[in-house]
């Protein structure tokens, strides 16, 4: 009965029903599940605050002399959100000239990695690596793959030293540590000055600049003004968080009587391009498509920050550029690791409009 209201609900349009599932999920103290959510989401909450305030303290008192980030793929799967939330947090403490050991922790990888053949699963590795280059473009950082043996003997020597590990005790369990970042970036940027939040957030200039460093490609753009639209399209996992044809006729409508006179463009894999683009012309509709522009996650992260608004529904990993830049956007979808900064702003830093 629960699936079938639920399936009901994804299908009201402009998101309404999704906005409905998240109130209705919220109040699930009800049910003994509830409950043990409820404990959850508290403990977290807990967490996110305790450890923004010892990172706080931390950097008022120079007490330590590098800071160490673990990103686990064993407890976090082939997604590009959650493994972006963990280089914000490097950008972060750049943002305060303080060194960053950044390090991957691959070889034993389970969650949601099954879905890739290895050699899907090795070029994800590979770009996980092109992302943290270029993400973290530094001489202050320090970026390693490493087996989690090797990092048990590296986090324990780094304990004897004046060494910082947000969410160290975390980190040790394998836990999913990045569930954490999103929020506590929140409390940490709450009071920040606005020099601090220009090196923190991400700009169309610094990221395009570093992508072609990084990659030795010249990027090309479209001549007129455009605007993103986020299309999710995929075979392997999360068909129920695919854009519909429905949805997506429905949504390009919208934006287009939201910003007259841009063009669209649709940011999505290449699978998902192509078949876009032949919905669109089943629709008679006009599109700019991002891997006509485009050969990676990265070189499409610069298209959404070189447009002037972006919009998504339902979720994706690209949603997490415009969330931490200063781009104006719309987001249509249920929060899942984050937590809205108050009822109309999902960060510190972004416009209340």
């Amino acid at each position: 009965m629960r699936n079938i209201l639920k399936e009901k609900l994804e299908k009201l349009p402009f998101g309404i029903g999704y906005r409905i599932i998240n109130i209705l999920t919220m109040r699930r103290f009800l049910t003994k599940r509830g409950i043990t959510d409820i404990f959850i989401v508290r403990r977290k909450r807990r967490l996110e605050r305790e450890e923004s305030i010892r990172i706080k303290a931390a950097i008022a008192k120079h007490s330590f002399k590098k800071i160490i980030l673990v990103y686990d793929n064993l407890s976090s799967g082939p997604t590009y959100g959650d493994y972006i939330y963990a280089l914000m947090m490097a950008r972060y403490f750049l943002a305060f000239d303080m060194p960053v050991l950044f390090y991957l922790v691959n070889g034993d990888n389970k969650h949601g990695w099954g879905y890739l053949d290895k050699a899907a699963s090795d070029f994800h590795i590979e770009e996980q690596i092109f992302l943290a280059n270029t993400f973290l473009n530094n001489p202050l950082v320090t970026i390693e793959k490493i087996v989690w043996s090797d990092m048990t003997m590296l986090l324990e020597d780094a304990s004897k030293k004046e060494y910082l590990i947000p969410f160290e005790k975390q980190v040790k369990e394998r836990e999913k540590v990045v569930a954490y970042f999103y929020t506590t970036l929140s409390h940490l940027l709450s009071d920040s000055k606005s020099h601090v939040l220009d090196r923190f957030l991400l700009s169309f200039e610094e990221i395009k600049k570093n992508v072609e460093q990084v990659s030795g490609v010249n990027m090309s753009f479209p001549l007129a003004p455009y605007i993103t639209f986020a299309c999710r399209y995929s075979t392997l996992w999360g068909e129920e968080r695919n854009t519909t044809e429905v949805e997506f006729v429905l949504f390009i409508n919208y934006l287009k009587r939201l910003y007259p006179g841009h063009q669209i463009m649709v940011i999505s894999d290449s699978l998902g391009c192509e078949y876009f683009k032949k919905t669109a012309q089943k629709n008679k509709i006009t599109c700019l498509y991002c891997k006509d522009y485009t050969h990676s996650f990265m070189e499409d992260a610069v298209m959404v920050l070189g447009s002037k608004f972006y919009f998504q529904f339902k979720g994706g990993g690209m949603g997490v550029v415009p969330l931490f830049s200063r781009l104006p956007y719309e987001f249509i979808q249920k929060m899942m690791l984050e937590t809205m900064w108050s009822k109309d702003r999902a960060t510190p830093w972004a416009d209340e409009d």
